[in-house]
């Protein structure tokens, strides 16, 4: 089963459960983007940082091979660096509650959507756009502190 196939099924499932169960999906959203952050990024940054350059290489748009192979290729350590940061902020943001979980669901399908076009391995992330995109229907008032702590609903300010 090739990569692509297997995310896209990820993605499909994903897809789901934000339609069936979007509170619990959208948890799974901030963990996911803390693993890709924490797990994946920051392993690679360790392990081999020119693989950022070479997976650039294949992208399917010229801008991005260009931004790859000459802008990245040249700081990749520091750019890297803040796609961890950037991933862990959005993370955060999901879990958090009210216009901040807003804020980062959408850096997440901002985020999906633009990485599409680095090569065939992502073509399928838009998928998971959508799905992330899909839990924009609902409003977050709890925090995942507040739902470990059990904490109420604040009721919102009147005025």
């Amino acid at each position: 089963m090739s990569p692509q196939l297997v995310f896209l099924l990820f993605s499909l499932i994903v897809l789901a459960a934000a339609w069936l169960k979007p509170d619990w999906t959208r948890l799974f959203v901030g963990f996911f983007f803390l693993l890709m952050a924490l797990g994946v990024n920051l392993a690679m940054i360790l392990i081999d940082p020119g693989i950022y350059v070479q997976a650039g290489s294949q992208a399917l748009l010229p801008v991005y091979k260009w931004f790859f192979t000459s802008v990245l290729a040249a700081a990749t350590v520091p750019f890297v660096i803040a796609l961890i940061v950037f991933e862990i902020s959005v993370a955060v943001s999901i879990l958090s509650r009210g216009k901040w979980a807003r804020c980062g669901l959408i850096a997440a399908v901002v985020f999906c959507v633009g990485m599409a076009p680095l090569g065939i391995e992502s073509i399928t992330t838009p998928v998971l756009g959508l799905a992330i995109g899909l839990l924009l229907r609902r409003e977050y008032p709890r925090s995942l502190l507040d739902l470990l702590r059990r904490r109420p609903v604040q009721p919102a300010p009147v005025g």
